[in-house]
């Protein structure tokens, strides 16, 4: 069975969601796939908000069918990618990070997200 890549995040961010991840991922596949899954969770989090308040009707709704409620798709997605966050985020933190017991849960985030700006800052100025 194919496992998820960076490549395959890239082409879509909600592989994420269908393709799972290796064994043994690198560090840069958990923090690309940590930023994919916190992309994913928000974007739908905010497309539920916006289908209960009757500002978003997906393409594919339809009054005259019985389906479920516009943002109860969104809801669903929602909650598949912020599932896999926070599966991802305990994968890093176990694999990355060394947590002691009397370390916070912010400071871990705090690291990850710090790691994550850094490989970006170097990527940038690369490209410059």
């Amino acid at each position: 069975m194919p496992t998820l890549s960076i490549e395959d995040i890239r082409n879509n961010p909600w592989n994420i969601i269908t393709i799972p991840l290796p064994e043994f991922p690198s560090e840069i596949l958990l923090e690309v796939a940590y930023r994919a899954a916190e992309y994913c969770f928000r974007s739908e989090y905010e497309l539920m908000e916006a289908a209960r308040r009757r500002r978003y009707i997906p393409s594919w709704f339809n009054t005259d069918e019985i389906l479920p409620d516009a943002h109860e798709d969104s809801e669903d997605r929602y909650l598949r990618a912020l599932d896999k966050h926070d599966e991802i985020r305990a994968r890093f933190e176990t694999a990355f990070i060394d947590v002691t017991e009397d370390d916070e849960v912010e400071e871990v985030r705090i690291s990850i997200v710090r790691r994550v700006l850094q490989r970006v800052q170097r990527w940038l100025s690369r490209s410059e």
